[in-house]
């Protein structure tokens, strides 16, 4: 059994999909802080006519001390009903625009506020397009015990839950040494990171760490085999 936990991320790069992909069962870990600046939790990149990176950023209501992510609103002002209107600018020339922005609009129709229930939403509804399957996921905040240890500690708690033996996690975390592998290898968890390498797909002005989204507006038949064209994990 494969696991991979991290927070609800507001449409992520294809590297997060890949990495749900990989796994069994996805922990949504949003019994963390969401903190004081904003996150792939609430902001991602699109790109905009002339192949620049722009930010598309939900506004929320939270403690910037004290707010977990389960506990941050999103405010449904300007801001957020600007979105549509600016995907639709950014491509509506796209090849696969009317699928996408169909799924987009559902997605922003979806009656939650709350940030880690929408997002949740949004990844299994993206997930399924691209994949043609259900994902498997469990919530860090209903499904396992209050956060009472450091980040590995309570991640090796939850593999063990799961009878997990095989942890996957991007590979930020591994090189900053938030996570020592052996920890893991000693409570028979192997210990993956992923080392992405980034595909190209078919569009002009193509640029690396967009959100899945630009992928889907241009190259949606493709977007399963492209992204498991980067897959690269390494053993720790």
């Amino acid at each position: 059994m494969k696991i991979g936990i991290n927070q609800p991320n507001f449409f992520s790069w294809l590297g997060y999909f890949d990495l749900l992909d990989t796994v069994d069962i996805f922990v949504v870990l949003d019994n963390v802080l969401f903190g004081n600046k904003p996150k792939r939790i609430n902001r991602n990149f699109i790109v905009n006519k002339n192949g620049k990176l722009v930010p598309l950023t939900l506004s929320i209501k939270h403690n910037s001390k004290t707010s977990l992510i389960n506990e941050c609103i999103i405010i449904k002002d300007k801001n957020y009903l600007s979105h549509l209107n600016i995907i639709k600018e950014y491509y509506r020339d796209a090849p696969y625009f009317k699928k996408v922005m169909s799924l987009i609009e559902e997605i922003y129709d979806y009656p939650s506020v709350n940030l880690s229930e929408f997002n949740t939403n949004l990844i299994k509804k993206i997930f399924f397009l691209i994949f043609n399957k259900e994902i498997q996921i469990k919530l860090a905040s209903k499904d396992f015990n209050n956060k009472e240890y450091n980040n590995e500690d309570y991640f090796i708690k939850i593999s063990r839950s799961l009878n997990c033996k095989e942890y996957f996690t991007f590979q930020n975390g591994f090189k900053n040494k938030l996570y020592d592998p052996n920890n893991f290898n000693k409570n028979d968890i192997a210990f993956y990171y992923q080392s992405y390498m980034h595909p190209k797909y078919n569009k002009k002005n193509f640029v690396k760490y967009a959100s899945i989204l630009d992928l889907l507006f241009y190259d949606y038949p493709n977007a399963k085999d492209i992204i498991r064209s980067g897959r690269n994990w390494i053993k720790a």
